[in-house]
């Protein structure tokens, strides 16, 4: 049967549409197996991220060993075009490249005898006799008594376990017999930090430095003292460290903040801190959404630091905090910062972090190692420099800028046009892309090094200081209410303060707890521990000034 020509037309168009039909669900098909392939390449790359952190190595640093860069081709040459684009990076002054490629030595610990003699100086010291019986210490020759000749002097060290003991303030009362109209004489209590506290400033700041410095929760501390036959609960430890935060310290705490605050360099971080919210109605837990601790620190002059407790991890904290702050913030890129920097009431400059930066490629290391591997040699090069003139003792800020302007400024102005045209070759959903979007919109803050020699490349510094917050938590697991978390944060600030300046964390507080109460609001300062000098060793006799004549009693 023949088609005529209008058929043959119709059937004609109907395959072209079929055909256009088909190619459609192609692209579809297509399209669908693009995204796909994509999804699983961010899955893969998070499950080798994940796998990398629970049993990779923990150092984030690229480490380059020259034997087997000649096995490698893709990193020898990522590492000769860093090289092409900063030029010679070697100062005269500094380790030649053949020193600076070796890996970082480890430090060794130095083993043997401890010399119990050099440590007689700081440490107490008991003698015990050990001697003859007086019938062998005469001679058998003349019958005569012996004299000593010298002696011997055997060592151990020892250790006495922590004891209890109570401490009575005898107030004497006197009165006159022929005259006892005229009242009763008895002087004041000296003033405690918290009154009618059965406990003593020694047992207090052994508690505070139990729990914020060596991280143990209140019940091990309670089984601590039953040992010693003391039942001392876990409550009433709990009610005196809050009380202590929140009360006692909390006039040297704001005076801690106005020190950092001052200078015009600080750094900051957060994590989390977790509370119990059991006792909270559920219109309270829904308006708590992740509590979290906030380190500042100054990095300019005696480093100190305080935290800050929120109950929600947003801007709210660093805009209270920083409101009135003028002055270099270094900190991660993340977004709660952007109310400070954006403020036209203070003048705050962001300095960014290349760790974060060169954590985000590392992370995409393993689904692009070309591309990762030469900004990460890039990177590197950036921390060799600084190491290196730490290592040649470069400290003058002036010195350390002309160095970074010299070596560090031509690694960054080939990095960044080279970061740009890589984003050609990638997908725009890959790992890689989002550590070079990172450090593309971050590059203001991240170059902001080469503006002044005393910034830093990373905000390592304030990631170390979240270290006993997450060592706490594992232990005592959460903070019990906002009160708590608040006087967490207080007691942590003078905790990490002693350690930056190596001042032992019981004494000062021991010290601080009994002179806090009756020292000069306007000279709080003294008290910071980077200004704070012990005082007078308390004895056992104290002069205080007598009571109102006729009161015999008073509460204690």
């Amino acid at each position: 049967m023949s088609m005529t020509l209008e058929q043959a037309l119709e059937a004609n168009a109907q395959l072209q549409r079929e055909l256009a039909v088909k190619n459609n669900q192609v692209n579809e098909l297509v399209e669908a197996l693009n995204a796909a392939g994509q999804r699983e390449q961010r899955l893969q790359a998070e499950i080798k991220k994940l796998l990398k952190r629970l049993y990779g190595p923990k150092s984030e640093a690229f480490h380059v060993d020259p034997n087997q860069l000649l096995l490698d081709e893709l990193l020898a040459e990522a590492l000769e075009q860093a090289k092409a684009a900063g030029g010679d990076l070697q100062p005269d002054d500094v380790l030649p490249e053949a020193e600076a490629l070796k890996p970082r030595p480890r430090r060794r610990h130095k083993h043997g005898r401890i010399d119990l003699e050099t440590l007689e100086d700081t440490l107490d010291v008991q003698d015990i006799i050990v001697d003859v019986d007086d019938d062998q210490k005469i001679c058998p020759e003349t019958g005569e008594a012996m004299i000593q000749m010298g002696q011997e002097v055997t060592r151990k060290l020892e250790i006495i376990p922590g004891r209890i003991i109570i401490k009575r303030f005898i107030r004497p009362k006197y009165v006159s017999p022929p005259a006892p109209q005229s009242g009763v004489v008895m002087a004041q209590l000296p003033a405690f930090p918290i009154p009618k506290c059965l406990l003593g400033v020694g047992l207090i700041a052994d508690i505070l430095v139990s729990k914020y410095t060596d991280h143990k929760p209140l019940y091990r501390i309670e089984r601590t003292f039953k040992r010693e036959a003391v039942h001392l609960p876990r409550s009433t430890m709990s009610a005196i460290a809050v009380r202590c935060g929140v009360e006692v310290f909390f006039s040297l705490y704001e005076c801690l903040i106005q020190h950092v605050l001052s200078r015009d360099y600080i750094f900051s971080d957060d994590t989390r801190m977790p509370m119990q919210m059991q006792h909270l109605s559920p219109a309270e837990r829904e308006e708590i959404g992740s509590p979290s601790l906030w380190v500042y620190g100054n990095a300019i002059g005696p480093r100190q630091v305080f935290y800050d407790f929120t109950l929600n991890r947003t801007n709210e904290g660093p805009q209270r905090v920083l409101a009135n702050y003028n002055g270099y913030l270094q900190a991660d890129a993340y977004a709660g910062y952007d109310v400070v920097f954006n403020n036209p009431k203070t003048n705050a400059v962001e300095v960014g972090c290349w760790a974060h930066g060169r954590r985000k490629f590392n992370d995409a290391l393993d689904s692009s190692p070309r591309l990762g591997s030469e900004v990460l040699a890039s990177v590197r090069e950036l921390f060799l420099i600084e190491r290196r003139a730490d290592q040649g003792g470069i400290t003058c800020a002036d010195e350390r800028l002309a160095i970074r302007r010299e070596h560090a400024k031509p690694i960054l102005e080939a990095l960044y046009p080279r970061m740009a045209a890589m984003r050609a070759e990638i997908l725009p959903k890959s790992p890689i892309a989002t550590a070079i979007t990172y450090a593309i919109n971050q590059r203001g803050a991240l170059t902001r090094f080469l503006d002044d020699g005393r910034l830093r490349l990373d905000n390592n510094w304030a990631e170390n200081h979240m270290r006993p917050m997450a060592l706490g938590r594992k232990n005592y697991l959460f903070v019990g209410s906002p009160r708590g978390g608040r006087a967490a944060a207080v007691i942590y600030s003078f905790t990490e303060s002693c350690r930056l300046v190596d001042v032992n964390p019981v004494h000062y507080f021991k010290d601080v707890l009994w002179r806090i109460a009756s020292h000069p609001t306007d000279r709080l300062e003294e008290l910071l521990p980077c200004n704070w000098q012990p005082g007078p060793p308390v004895s056992d006799r104290i002069i205080m000034p007598p009571m109102v004549r006729g009161a015999d009693r008073t509460l204690a």
